[in-house]
């Protein structure tokens, strides 16, 4: 309060930790976070009063499930919440989705919405057991049913079974998912139960117990299901990969200990250091070829780009005998100063790339997305074969090494998996369900080519597409190969090949340079975005060449 009542001075109100508490212009204050801060009011003369504020801890956990679909990239969430108080105990939360929802889940989880994506919950350790989900009234068992919730973790395991928040996935198709009786299409980006009887409305619920909450074992106590739930949900927008996905890293390859006698030394070699956003790409692949199987190649790696909530991803590609595989990808998880280490040996590299000991290995690629940041890549064992140094692949390759197929989740993701997605998409733009082109059989090349094109997603300004084409020419390409065609909606970039725009609503795609042979009878996807058009777009004139 001003005296005298009539001064026409201004009060300024401040906080001196807004991560605790912020004020406004009237003096009200809000919380934030759990602490103690001091918030001032003063005048220009100089004159002012404060008082200190505590925010106090949550005593309890409110826990929602969400599911993430992708057929809309949108998010189904449940109405009721459930309150886990230190006591533990029976819980149970419901969605109500449609069948396209339940046919196509990206993600399913239960997360604490008391708190943000990456800050500590109310206890300090809590196991987390799922009794049973069920759908439609048809019960689904678990692989591994019991979660851990620990703050004394950096960061989440591999596996998705521990986390330092409290945040769990049971079914993620770009990491790992826990249920049984569940096909999962990592390509497609979707996940479904198996031998659901749908109806108009369909039910999903999630049976689960909390206990040793702070470590303690406690009696059970009853049910807490609150009947109002809070005001606005969460809403998980499609420009950050989905909510679950950083804390659980993607198909991490165990670390297998050398079996020799680990008393002697070993020797280590650096095969590549990098900076941001800097792909490792070479075509003597002898350092990996020479290694015995139980060389054990170390991997460092951190991600330096906020807008994409430090979710780097690094994912291993190979051209192998001709043709291109996809290996094991990598996330670097939500923490900015977080370095992740991950070990395995040179057999398991080889196994996750297809590579067999008489096979040729013309290419090898350590692909890095969304801001991730290879450090260091080094190898060490008892082989006395050297390891080279890794030359840098011809100028002709990608930048950025493209996946042949959408195999590689989520390195050509669609929009809200961060990979090509601009910055600000509409949360409620539809997608445009995959539309299917008529084989076109080119009147001036004697060639035949069946091609398809599929929209994977549309918000209007862009989208992303691509076209499958199938080589009937009878005949191999071994040095090269090109597809023209006419599509009525811009194609702004691709990552599938060299793209060249050669007259309007008319394209031409080029082999990317680790992919010159095209078999006949062979097929390859080209992914690429589109620009603003037509948002049923048709696909014609198409014609394949090559030598």
């Amino acid at each position: 309060t001003l005296t005298p009542v009539d001064s026409a001075d201004k009060i300024t109100w401040k906080s001196s930790d807004e991560s605790v508490a912020t004020v406004n212009s009237k003096g009200e204050v809000t919380a934030v976070s759990a602490g103690t801060c001091t918030i001032t009011a003063s005048v220009p003369l100089g004159y002012s009063a404060s008082c200190q504020v505590t925010v106090p801890k949550p005593s309890t956990i409110r826990a929602k499930l969400y599911l993430l679909e992708t057929a809309n990239w949108q998010s189904v969430i449940s109405d009721e919440y459930a309150e886990i108080s230190s006591a533990g105990g029976e819980y149970s939360l419901s969605i109500q989705a449609t069948e396209s929802q339940l046919k196509n889940i990206g993600s399913l989880y239960i997360r604490d919405i008391s708190v943000g994506d990456e800050d500590a919950s109310a206890f300090d350790y809590a196991k987390l057991k799922i009794n049973s989900i069920v759908v439609n009234g048809k019960t689904y068992s678990m692989k591994n049913d019991t979660f851990t919730y620990d703050t004394g973790l950096s960061e989440g395991s591999s596996d998705g079974l521990a986390n330092n928040v409290f945040n769990f996935s049971f079914i993620n198709v770009w990491a790992n998912s826990h249920v049984n009786n569940v096909t999962v299409e990592n390509a497609n980006y979707k996940a479904y139960f198996n031998n659901v009887s749908y109806t108009t409305t369909n039910t999903l619920t999630i049976n689960f117990s909390m206990s040793e909450i702070d470590g303690v074992t406690a009696t059970v106590a009853p049910t807490v299901k609150p009947t109002v739930a809070p005001t606005v949900a969460p809403t998980v927008k499609p420009t950050v990969a989905p909510t679950a996905a950083p804390t659980v890293k993607p198909t991490v390859a165990p670390t297998v200990a050398p079996t020799e006698d680990v008393s002697e030394p070993s020797e280590s070699k650096v095969i590549f250091e990098g900076s941001a956003n800097q792909n490792y790409e070479t075509s003597d692949t002898s350092w990996l070829m020479n290694a015995a199987d139980t060389d054990v190649i170390t991997l460092v790696y951190t991600c330096t780009d906020s807008s994409h909530a430090y979710w780097g991803v690094m994912g291993w590609g190979a051209s192998v005998d001709g043709s291109w595989v996809n290996g094991t990808n990598y996330c670097a998880g939500s923490d900015p100063a977080a370095v992740v280490t991950e070990t395995f040996t040179a057999a398991e590299l080889k196994s996750a790339l297809g590579i067999k000991d008489n096979s040729s290995v013309s290419y090898l690629c350590l692909s890095v997305y969304n801001g991730g940041k290879v450090i260091s890549m080094s190898i060490s064992g008892k082989t006395e074969e050297a390891v080279a140094t890794p030359t840098v692949a011809p100028t002709v390759a990608p930048t950025v090494a493209p996946t042949v197929a959408p195999t590689v989740a989520p390195t050509v993701a669609p929009t809200v998996v961060p990979t090509v997605a601009p910055t600000v998409v509409p949360t409620v733009a539809p997608t445009t369900e995959p539309t299917v082109a008529p084989t076109e059989t080119p009147s001036d090349s004697g060639s035949e080519v069946e091609a398809t094109f599929k929209m994977s997603a549309d918000w209007g300004a862009g989208g992303l597409g691509s076209i499958t084409i199938t080589n009937n020419t009878g005949k191999d390409f071994t040095n090269g190969w090109a597809v023209t065609f006419e599509l009525d909606r811009a194609v702004s970039s691709c990552w599938s090949g060299v793209l060249e725009k050669i007259g309007n609503n008319c394209y031409k795609i080029s082999n990317p340079a680790w992919n010159t042979y095209f078999a006949a009878g062979d097929s390859v996807t080209l992914d690429f975005q589109l620009g603003s058009g037509s948002s049923n777009p048709t696909l014609s004139n198409v014609v394949l060449s090559g030598e």
